[in-house]
């Protein structure tokens, strides 16, 4: 009779850090826009909505983040509601959402993403957007006496395993 021993491994998850930026700044801008199409979005694009930066605690970690926008749908002809998610060490987007529709509607827009850090250093990561009022409206106003906020979240999760 033969006998087989099977070693199993648990991968256990440790979360290292959570950072998370909340705002209720009113940002909009038509300069550069984030353009509706087939390419890739880029750093130089939109206009800076939220930004965190993270020293991870490894290349290997890694980062979730979570982009909670909430703002005025504000496109006019082919300026499209549009946020973009980048990182500090890329010129192209790591993803991108649009929320289209007529102008005018207060919506949300929300941005997931998962990666390795891959780095030793800091990064900073970033949303960009175009089309869009975070906030506000267009012409700056704030709604809610400044109440309404948009955030981003950045946690750095450690992989193990037991074995």
């Amino acid at each position: 009779q033969h006998q087989t021993s099977q070693s199993q491994s648990r991968v256990k998850v440790k979360l290292f850090q959570r950072l998370h930026v909340a705002h209720s700044n009113v940002i909009y801008s038509t300069q550069n826009p984030i353009q509706w199409g087939a390419s890739t979005p880029e750093i130089n694009q939109g206009v800076l909505a939220l930004s965190v930066t993270a020293q991870p605690s490894s290349p290997h970690s890694v980062l979730r983040i979570h982009a909670n926008l909430i703002g005025r749908r504000e496109g006019a002809g082919n300026l499209h509601p549009v946020a973009a998610l980048f990182r500090s060490d890329s010129n192209q987007a790591l993803c991108v959402v649009c929320n289209n529709g007529p102008d005018s509607y207060f919506v949300p827009i929300v941005l997931d993403h998962e990666m390795k850090s891959g780095v030793n250093g800091s990064i900073t990561i970033s949303v960009r957007i175009s089309g869009y009022a975070l906030n506000g409206r267009k012409d700056k106003s704030a709604v809610f006496n400044g109440k309404m906020r948009s955030s981003v979240t950045v946690e750095e999760y450690i992989y193990t395993s037991d074995q």
